[in-house]
């Protein structure tokens, strides 16, 4: 098991954060993106992942978090968090985690301002 680092590219025109994992295989998980005062639009799983299970944690707590599935996907998919009230979603930190199967995954995050 792996610990994947993110990348981050900031629109500061739109005030949109993207955050990206990419190349986990079976057993990884991704390093804690703090996403505190976002919200998250969009989630793209992506990738040659099959016969698993890819996950995205999230947690209230920054650290140390106490992670938990929310969303999970078993084919590349774009996802967008169902709304509440005309809501996003509204967490501390992400991560994603890919359980079993084989091949890569890829995993982006779009948040935006709170």
């Amino acid at each position: 098991m792996t610990t994947i680092n993110h990348s981050t590219d900031y629109n500061v025109g739109n005030g949109a954060v993207k955050v990206e994992w990419s190349g986990l295989v079976a057993g990884d998980d991704g390093q804690p993106f703090d996403c505190s005062g976002l919200k998250l639009g969009s989630v793209h799983y992506s990738g040659t992942f099959s016969g698993g299970q890819a996950d995205l944690d999230g947690s209230n707590e920054l650290s140390p978090a106490n992670f938990v599935s929310f969303d999970n996907a078993g084919s590349p998919v774009i996802r967008v968090p169902e709304v509440d009230n005309g809501n996003l979603f509204f967490i501390g930190s992400i991560r994603p985690r890919l359980s079993g199967g084989s091949g890569i995954l890829n995993v982006s995050a779009i948040f935006v301002p709170a």
